[in-house]
């Protein structure tokens, strides 16, 4: 058994890696000496290799790749084949929660999260889940029935004895001080990029860059040229943070963590949700913000690139008005301080 006098093992985990870098920021301000270790995917879905432990190193943390098998809301021949990986990884989550025997852990979703929260919950370790999405994950809502507490991000997804944290904001976006003249046009397909979001994008970057300087993150690599365009496969957090304080007008998908960013800063920007994504998330996301005013959304499958540049130079010719009547609005539904109250919720159960 551990006592007081050792050092504290936070062992997060799941497919979110934003707001667990947030927390890991958050611990260590509290307990400088503390252990935090990320179990998490060493690749994306898509083969390329993830962001995770880049990000997770970054602040100090520590970080384990763990496999398991993926959660489908629908049968396929796919889902058979994944349902041989089940009890490796759940044997994989024992042997971890074992050797690193964390005091507590934290899940922020994502099929990978499952071994490790059935594994801490065999070992009799408290379990705290975050959900950041106004709809609850599939994995979440398996994990919520083991918990020691939930935790969500909006009023929307609260569930039972859940508590309202928001959704952890890292320091280097919090700490960002807008430009009082932004001249960015922000795309963004999420940290995977998107390539349907890509193809959108193509045909009108020359007109674009006429009005902006275009960040885009892609997902994957670019080999176009062209003045005022700055393509890349994933920005770090540090380098998002310093895009947003430019960032006149984003197009982006609807998660969870862009829709916060959005709100925090009161950008204008057109929304694209994920067709099918896992319970109609990135919709009801997008829809939350779109009542502020401060965004558009516009279907995939209804989308041209004529209609989404019309729209952008739109926003562009009336951002001022639209900062006006929807800047209050969007700021009032984010918690900026949504890191310190999931840190509290933590430490309670300590």
């Amino acid at each position: 058994m551990k006592t007081e006098k050792e050092i504290k093992t936070f062992l997060l985990t799941g497919a979110h890696i934003t707001p667990a870098v947030a927390l890991a920021q958050e611990i260590f301000s509290r307990i400088p000496n503390a252990r935090v270790i990320y179990c998490g995917r060493k690749k994306f879905n898509n083969g390329k290799d993830s962001i995770e432990e880049e990000e997770i190193a970054r602040v100090g943390g520590e970080f384990i790749p763990i496999e398991f098998a993926k959660l489908n809301r629908f049968i396929s021949m796919s889902t058979f084949t994944e349902f041989f990986k089940i009890p490796t990884g759940l044997f994989r989550g024992l042997q971890l929660i074992k050797r690193i025997n964390p005091d507590v852990v934290v899940s922020f979703g994502g099929y990978i999260s499952i071994p490790i929260v059935v594994a801490a919950k065999i070992s009799g370790i408290p379990i705290i889940v975050h959900e950041q999405t106004l709809v609850w994950g599939l994995a979440n809502k398996i994990s919520r029935f083991l918990a020691t507490s939930t935790a969500v991000s909006w009023p929307e997804a609260m569930s039972g004895k859940s508590v309202l944290t928001g959704n952890p904001i890292p320091k280097e976006i919090i700490m960002t001080v807008r430009k009082s003249k932004p001249d960015v046009l922000f795309i963004s397909g999420g940290s995977q990029g998107s390539m349907a979001i890509n193809r959108l994008i193509d045909p009108i970057l020359p007109e674009l860059t006429k009005h902006f300087i275009v960040y885009h993150q892609t997902g994957c690599s670019v080999n176009r040229s062209i003045n005022n365009y700055f393509p890349a496969d994933w920005f770090p957090t540090p380098i998002v943070a310093d895009i947003f304080r430019r960032t006149k007008i984003a197009v982006s998908r609807s998660g969870a963590n862009t829709v916060t960013y959005l709100s925090y800063f009161g950008i204008p920007s057109i929304l694209i949700p994920l067709p099918f994504s896992g319970g109609g998330e990135q919709s009801a996301n997008a829809d939350a913000l779109r009542k502020t005013g401060l965004v558009t959304v516009f279907k995939q499958q209804n989308l041209t690139s004529e209609m989404l540049l019309n729209e952008i130079l739109r926003i562009n010719q009336n951002y001022s008005k639209i900062q006006e009547q929807s800047l209050e609005k969007a700021r009032q539904i984010v918690i900026s301080d949504a890191a310190s109250r999931l840190a509290d919720l933590i430490f309670r159960v300590l």
